[in-house]
């Protein structure tokens, strides 16, 4: 009887041994599938043990038949083992099956369901069975934060390698440590043939340039922004905007610089268009200007010989009025000429006779002054406003012309009953009365008209 209990007891020893000896190496196994068979295979070896189940929440059936799917309620809760909702097993006591919950301190991974045929051979040992899915529950929350962390690995590779802006991390030695996709195809290199490279074997004749910047970025510890720059890639050169940033550990400490860069080839093209454009444009503007400037001087020419021309035409008016202003005065000087050389010859010229002459051809001679003094005074332009009679500078202005008038047989009429005082400048209102006067006359002469007569008028607008 005691040899029976010592070998009990030694069969006992020797499954726990073996139970506490594979708890260790659960992690080698490469899928839940092959742990699930191993660990069912373990349990069948205890006494009392006829079959056993694992069902692990949410699981499908490619699996195998090793697991199967789990219950109405325990599938409903499908593989989010965050969910700490605690659900009991349907299972447990039926057809003698005990069940093992797969838990950790939040979590709820499924269940181990052993079905006894013996319960007294397995009652002693269903405390340490207890103490065996503890390790199983930690291996599967291992796994899990495993499969999440990998799969936000990937997640992240995939956005790193979407991208269209190139990315790269580089090392204190200049050394490429990981270059997303869109920078590897700009250069029509591979990942593999520029990750572990320095920069000066990847880009060696801007290397210099590059490495310029990181080492101030890793010095100061500040991030380098717009960083304008050319780039080679596969189809030739180009031009990049670059931001570059301190890339720390998990410490803090700077480790290199992570840099983004963005090809702006096109739009430096484009600008350096608008910049030709815009130069062009202003030299364009330079040159309109001289024209401008010289079309101006050309026309202040144009202006000045047209004033000139005008000034020499008055002048020419001028002077045909003068001659005939002084048309009667010498003509009655050549009359008293005459008297005096026939008063010699017939022997009648006496001091007296010769006085007269004198002062009659005097006073034409001082006419004949005044009428150019009254010409003078009439084309000198008034500086200042004055006030003065409508009907002198009427008077005046019609004196000036009355020769050349009387001479085309031409009759004045004015129609000035009462006089008017004007505030203004009178002798350029005058010269606007004998432009009128000129152009009537003008108009008389060259359309032939008979009945020659120019109408002055002054009447107040109501």
């Amino acid at each position: 009887m005691a040899s029976s209990n010592q070998a009990n007891m030694d069969e006992k020893v020797r499954i726990l041994g073996q139970f506490l000896a594979t708890q260790s190496i659960f992690h080698i196994f490469p899928s839940l599938k092959k742990l699930g068979e191993f660990i069912i295979q373990d349990l069948k070896s205890v006494p009392g043990v006829d079959s056993c189940t694992l069902c692990i929440r949410g699981l499908s059936e490619p699996l195998g038949k090793t697991y199967r799917r789990g219950c109405t309620d325990c599938a409903a809760l499908g593989n989010n083992f965050e969910d700490t909702t605690r659900n009991d097993c349907k299972l447990a006591g039926r057809d003698g099956i005990h069940i093992l919950p797969l838990e950790t301190s939040d979590k709820l991974y499924g269940f181990l369901q052993i079905r006894v045929d013996n319960i007294d051979e397995f009652a002693s040992y269903e405390p340490f069975l207890k103490n065996y899915a503890n390790p199983v529950a930690v291996n599967f929350e291992n796994r899990w934060q495993r499969e999440r962390m990998e799969a936000s690995k990937q997640e992240l590779e995939i956005i790193f390698d979407s991208i269209t802006a190139m990315i790269f991390y580089k090392d204190k030695g200049n050394r490429f440590i990981r270059v997303n996709n869109a920078l590897a195809d700009a250069t029509g290199k591979s990942k593999k043939e520029i990750e572990g490279k320095t920069a000066f074997e990847v880009f060696p004749e801007q290397a210099e340039d590059y490495w310029e910047d990181d080492k101030e970025v890793i010095s100061s510890g500040k991030p380098k922004r717009n960083i304008i720059e050319s780039f080679e890639t596969a189809g030739g050169s180009a031009w990049v905007r670059t931001d570059k940033v301190p890339y720390r550990d998990t410490n803090g400490r700077i480790v290199g610089i992570i840099g983004f860069s963005e090809d702006i080839t096109e739009r430096k093209r484009i600008e350096e268009i608008l910049k030709k454009r815009q130069s062009e444009i202003e030299e364009l503007n330079v040159h309109l200007e001289h024209r401008v400037q010289d079309e101006l001087a050309a026309s202040r020419n144009k202006d000045h010989i047209l004033i000139q021309q005008s000034r020499l035409a008055a002048l020419g008016e001028m002077i045909g009025h003068i001659a005939h202003q002084w048309r009667q005065p010498l003509n009655i000087l050549n009359l008293i000429l005459i008297n005096i050389k026939d008063a010699y010859d017939y022997q009648e010229l006496d001091e007296s006779y010769l006085d007269k002459s004198v002062t009659k051809g005097k006073q034409l001679i001082t006419k004949m002054s005044t009428t150019i003094d009254d010409f003078r005074n009439f084309f000198l332009p008034n500086k200042e406003k004055e006030e003065f009679s409508l009907t002198e500078i009427v008077e005046n202005t019609l004196s000036l012309v009355e020769g050349c008038i009387k001479y085309h047989h031409i009759l004045v009429k004015t129609e000035i009953n009462d006089d008017m005082y004007i505030l203004g400048f009178a002798s350029e209102f005058s010269q606007v009365i004998l432009n009128l006067l000129n152009n009537a006359k003008d108009a008389i002469i060259g359309n032939n008209v008979e009945k020659r007569k120019i109408s002055i008028k002054r009447y107040r607008d109501s």
